[in-house]
């Protein structure tokens, strides 16, 4: 059965996220040993969207065949899309990538207004 993307929206990056800055997010090869794989997945760990770009990047497989997307390597990303389909099923699955992504975006912005409020606070 061909995997149907999701519909989810891409997450709300501002330009200032480490994909945007870096050329390390599409290697030519995804081995994990690879440096510039071992870079691109560190600076994925330290991004605030890495949660909601991973799970947009599962929920859209034919978007992101390439790339590190959320800290994970298109193999990772085609392992664990595997591993929810035989969980759930296909609608399951999206339907799981869905309710992941809501879950993400509301921790997200739950922070981003609590660091805007930190902000006011201090001037």
């Amino acid at each position: 059965m061909e995997w149907k993307a999701a519909e989810l929206p891409m997450p709300p990056a501002t330009g200032a996220e480490p994909c945007f800055k870096v050329d390390a997010f599409f290697p030519e090869e995804y081995g994990l040993d690879d440096p510039e794989v071992r870079s691109a997945l560190a600076l994925c760990g330290g991004c605030d969207l890495a949660r909601l770009c991973m799970v947009w990047s599962l929920a859209h497989p034919g978007m992101t065949e390439a790339g590190i997307w959320g800290g994970t390597t298109p193999y990772q990303r085609r392992s664990i899309r595997r591993r929810l389909i035989g969980r759930w099923g296909q609608a399951g699955a999206q339907e799981h990538l869905r309710a992941s992504y809501r879950e993400a975006l509301s921790k997200f912005r739950a922070r981003d207004r609590d660091v805007g409020f930190c902000r006011q606070g201090s001037a």
